[in-house]
């Protein structure tokens, strides 16, 4: 359970730097979808998507002052 943290702060990471900036992204709450709501994203294009976040953004982070130099998986 010691990599807990780290899987958490992963997933915080991904929801604060790529999830929110997506169209159509509603948080986790489910009040706030509405009562119509209609797809933007196919799941193979949020998959290109957030793959090109991942190369482009994300593993570039370790360059960032105070990184560790190493992503966490």
């Amino acid at each position: 359970m010691r990599d807990k943290g780290v899987v958490e702060r992963t997933f915080a990471s991904i929801n604060t730097l790529f999830c929110q900036h997506v169209a159509g992204y509603v948080g986790s709450s489910v009040t706030r979808r509405g009562d119509d709501v209609q797809a933007v994203w196919t799941i193979r294009e949020l998959a290109d998507l957030f793959e090109e976040w991942l190369i482009a953004c994300f593993t570039d982070r370790t360059s960032e002052p105070g990184s560790t130099g190493s992503i966490p998986w």
